[in-house]
């Protein structure tokens, strides 16, 4: 803790007033939370004014506090850090990220009910081809015109389900879906950001937790529920990466600065690293390729052994000598035993 409090300034002083005690049951405002160096299952919750700060871990799948007194479950530390899983999870830094990531996992071990799943779920369902279709293809190169064309009077794009009838139905349950609900979100293009309204339906059926989300695959839009990102960028980062072997951080990196020339200058508080890193995994899990086809014979199929495989040497190689099923009867070629030259 003292390395922690020299790298952030923390000054720690055993002079208390009487009013505090040290469970730390008062109320602290501003608040303000900093990573524990080295653990993913640690917060430290600080105070902007002074010294009110405490170390928020995990015990199992519960907060604990750790610098107040039997690590109490109901400090202002624990219920401020609570609070934050709600209140940022869109502004959410990285660090958070993995450490409601690593509450969340332990839940899930821990318990067989059903809960809350943290990590961000893209909304979007339909499957996509990795050419696009002749449709996807005109709204791909005029995005920011039909955007432009769906803003309402209140500045927002109001982007609605898709449906075939006047009469959504519920994807779960068949039933109608009556309850009308929208949401305030980001949608990001390679050089600017929308701000729009997102329609979704709840089902009328009130045990039923089904909606029909507006799924963005007719606009090349991917609905990550707490914002949208376009296919201009995720499949302009799956050709880099295919041509390139550019990887996410990178490409990341490189879209801060096109947006920054773009004089978004908050990028990086709208859309973190983690959000993006969801945003193309949701994306690649929709793409209708299957994975195996290129690891199969075009000629001999997937049935029977393989009598010769060869290897390129290169990314999909292995040492001969450390599968002995693949080792050969000849007898290997030895160096030569004469001493080399001292001179060259």
């Amino acid at each position: 803790m003292e390395v922690f409090d020299a790298e952030n300034g923390i000054s720690p002083s055993l002079e208390g007033n009487s009013h505090l005690s040290l469970d730390h049951n008062y109320q602290i405002a501003n608040f303000d939370f900093l990573p524990v160096t080295g653990c993913k299952s640690a917060v430290f919750v600080t105070a902007m004014s002074g010294n009110e700060g405490g170390v928020v871990g995990l015990r199992g799948s519960s907060l604990a506090c750790f610098t107040c007194e039997f690590q109490t479950h109901n400090c202002g530390h624990v219920v401020k850090l609570t609070a934050s899983e709600e209140e940022l999870v869109f502004e959410m830094p990285d660090f958070l990220v993995d450490f409601f990531a690593e509450k969340s996992f332990r839940s899930s071990t821990l318990s067989t009910t059903t809960r809350k799943e943290w990590t961000i779920k893209t909304m979007s369902l339909s499957k996509n081809s990795f050419e696009l279709s002749v449709s996807q293809k005109q709204a791909f190169s005029t995005l920011e015109e039909i955007l432009k064309s769906k803003l309402s009077n209140t500045g927002l794009v109001e982007l609605f389900p898709d449906s075939p009838s006047s009469n959504p139905l519920c994807p779960k349950c068949s039933l109608q879906c009556l309850e009308q609900s929208s949401r305030q979100v980001p949608c990001f293009l390679k050089k600017m950001v929308f701000h729009c309204e997102v329609f979704y339906f709840k089902c009328s059926n009130q045990t039923c937790d089904g909606r029909l989300d507006f799924d963005g695959k007719d606009l090349t839009l991917l609905n990550m529920d707490f914002f949208l990102i376009s296919y201009e960028v995720l499949r302009d980062f799956m050709f880099h990466f295919l041509k390139g072997r550019c990887t996410l951080f990178t490409y990341y990196t490189v879209w801060q600065e096109i947006m920054h020339d773009a004089n978004v200058l908050n990028f990086e508080r709208l859309l973190s690293y983690h959000h993006w890193r969801f945003s193309w995994y949701s994306f690649l899990e929709l793409l209708d390729i299957d994975y195996t086809e290129g690891f199969c014979c075009p000629i001999c199929g997937t049935g029977g052994d393989l009598d010769t495989v060869i290897c390129d040497a290169t990314s999909l190689s292995f040492r001969q000598e450390l599968c002995t099923s693949l080792k050969s009867n000849d007898q290997p070629v030895r160096r030569s035993s004469a001493p080399r030259g001292i001179g060259r």
